[in-house]
């Protein structure tokens, strides 16, 4: 080779050494360099962000503005596909929007749009991908009521032939059916009332037993129920299990709130004289929502009250005045506020009845379903809004700070609940099951419509999440449907 060539080539490769090394050093900072019409000397030079996103399951692939995101080099240079899949972070991203979607086969796919920012990392993690299959019946016949026992591994149905079904939903089982056809015939009365004292079906505490219509089903021994109504006597009502003690019941009869003990076959008065419309007994203390009605000449003015009675002291120890309204009723024992709602005008009161001062925590008004999260976290939704409330910061009456808005729709509301997860929430209406994720990233949460059918309620989970159930009609099919999701 010529002297004048090979000095021609090393200027060459010394010029672009100098070109391309402080691109190579600008791209390792994260700068790009845009080139547009008509020029602009201040945009030449931009910081760039990058996205960082995690799925669970892995391996969904990375779409960015409908374009799937591939290694540079095996782009161009490789015959075999080679699709970034998360996890993956994708760096070098120049500002501004982006449509960020990620597909997995089987699951439904994700899509937001989402910002880069110069010199800042974007996070899209914890995106949980739902499987999207179809659901398939495990009981074929049309379903009055479902109750699911508090480990959710079993399922009291009541059928249109007014029969007890239990279910074993991790085998998809039937323990029993009951009455028998040799049995006589069993008086099922579905009560029409809307609170509590009108429950049909009440499991027990560690889901062994089960109280259907006054009858006690044990899961242990199957082949003979409990008739309460014989053995305590008839005219009894608003019956609840012992959270500590599951041989112990409480019920009321007449004007009096009493315990029976299964290890004696005795019952004993804890309290009587009033018109009690709901009672809750936690730790040692009786709750009692109780109606007085105070004669004035012809006419009869009621009261309601809320109580607390000590059974150590045998002696009420707290009143509180409330409204009147002849429907309420104290729901979630375990949470460490007592839950006192109104079913007649939809509203809840949450009450710290051993508070020292202000026992009336808070009011939350149009409230038709109730889920507590946590302690402090409440979903509840009216007939056409899904709402979050986080009470961290709460400390006065009516506080709306801490309350969000999940989604309004135009159709009625018929149930809701959290997942396991803590990154969905499920609503459903008379014919479709909905998801909202919980996911804050971006300026939007995404909706799906899991499933529609002619008719559908009674939806619920199993323990692990991963199974959704629900009572659906389509056409002359009707049953008990599984969703693995």
């Amino acid at each position: 080779m010529r002297y004048k060539t090979r000095q021609k080539l090393f200027i060459l490769f010394v010029l672009i050494f100098f070109i391309i090394t402080p691109l190579i050093i600008l791209h390792a900072v994260g700068y790009r360099i845009t080139l547009s019409w008509p020029i602009k000397f201040n945009q030449i030079l931009q910081k760039t962000g990058m996205f960082i996103i995690n799925t669970k399951p892995k391996g969904a692939i990375i779409y960015l503005n409908n374009k799937p995101q591939q290694l540079f080099f095996k782009k161009y240079f490789s015959k075999t596909e080679s699709y970034l899949k998360t996890p993956d972070k994708i760096q070098n991203l120049l500002p501004g929007e982006y449509d960020v979607q990620l597909k997995l086969r089987g699951h439904w796919s994700w899509k937001k749009k989402l910002n880069i920012y110069p010199g800042q990392t974007t996070y899209i993690e914890e995106v949980y991908l739902l499987k999207k299959e179809l659901p398939v019946q495990i009981f074929y016949t049309a379903i009055q009521k479902i109750a699911v026992s508090p480990n959710k591994k079993y399922s009291a149905i009541l059928n249109n032939n007014q029969q007890i079904t239990i279910l074993d939903l991790d085998n998809e089982l039937q323990i029993l059916t009951w009455p028998q056809a040799q049995d006589k015939v069993y008086p099922v009365k579905v009560a029409s009332q809307v609170f509590n004292r009108a429950k049909f079906f009440c499991w027990s505490p560690d889901s062994q037993k089960i109280l259907v219509n006054n009858n006690i089903i044990d899961l242990k021994n199957t082949k003979q129920s409990l008739d309460l109504n014989k053995l305590i006597g008839q005219n009894i009502e608003n019956i609840k299990w012992n959270e500590n003690n599951y041989n112990q019941l409480y019920y009321q009869y007449k004007n009096s709130i009493n315990l029976f003990d299964f290890s004696n076959n005795k019952s004993a008065i804890l309290m009587n004289g009033e018109k009690y419309l709901d009672y809750l007994i936690k730790d040692d203390y009786l709750f009692l929502i109780t109606q007085i009605d105070e004669h004035d000449n012809d006419d009869i003015n009621k009261t309601i009250k809320f109580q607390t009675f000590s059974l150590k002291e045998k002696k009420i120890i707290q009143e509180i005045d409330l409204p009147y309204s002849p429907q309420y009723e104290l729901l979630n024992e375990r949470h460490k506020l007592l839950n006192l709602y109104d079913n007649k005008h939809k509203i809840l009161y949450l009450i710290d009845p051993l508070a020292n001062f202000s026992s009336l925590k808070k009011i939350i008004n149009n409230i038709k379903y109730i889920q507590w999260v946590d302690d402090k976290k409440l979903l509840y939704a009216n007939d056409f809004e899904v709402w979050l409330l986080d009470m961290d910061c709460d400390g006065e009456i009516n506080r709306t700070s801490n309350k969000n808005l999940l989604t309004r729709i135009s159709e009625q509301i018929t149930n809701i609940f959290w997942h396991p997860n803590n990154n969905y929430v499920f609503y459903s209406t008379d014919k479709t099951i909905n998801v909202i994720e919980l996911n804050t990233v971006g300026n939007k949460r995404n909706i799906i419509e899991l499933i529609k059918f002619d008719k559908i309620d009674s939806i619920f989970l199993n323990a692990n999440g991963d199974i959704l159930y629900f009572n659906a009609k389509i056409g002359n099919q009707e049953g008990l449907y599984k969703l693995a999701i």
